[in-house]
């Protein structure tokens, strides 16, 4: 078995190796705007039209796979406050029912919250990069 010097080449110096290496922003910027890429949207300088993150299909997908997970989510916390209320009778710790309860309400109007947040920011042009839109989004999402 070989050394390990003689299949590397370490001739050369730190500061060689150094400039040759890309920097961590370097690396932070080209994976966010392949991510960005993949999800249909632009970073940086690049001005993206109303729409333009729907027009490519990657980003259609992420829109509607976010939009199921919402309905899913509304709906199995709207089941549970059901279900926890007609069975309030029969159950020992009111405190539990109660904590359940309101953590199911709690991300009910959450979810209802954001879903219609993203839906005015997809349906009415321009609100979407708005710093009203961005405060009411971080309200709802408390």
């Amino acid at each position: 078995m070989a050394s390990p010097s003689a299949e590397y080449n370490f001739t050369g110096d730190v500061g060689e190796l150094l400039s040759t290496t890309p920097s961590a922003a370097d690396l932070l910027n080209t994976t966010a705007a392949v991510v960005a890429d993949m999800l249909g949207g632009g970073v940086g300088n690049r001005s993206v039209a109303h729409g333009a993150a729907h027009a490519r299909p990657m980003g259609r997908v992420f829109v509607l796979l976010v939009k199921v997970v919402y309905a899913i989510g509304i709906v199995g916390n709207a089941c549970a406050i059901i279900a926890l209320r007609r069975g309030e009778r029969r159950v020992r710790n009111r405190k539990h029912l109660l904590l359940l309860t309101s953590l199911a309400a709690n991300d009910l109007v959450a979810l209802v919250g954001m879903m219609c947040a993203m839906l005015v920011g997809e349906h009415v042009p321009g609100v979407g990069s708005t710093r009203a839109y961005c405060a009411t989004r971080v309200v709802l999402r408390v």
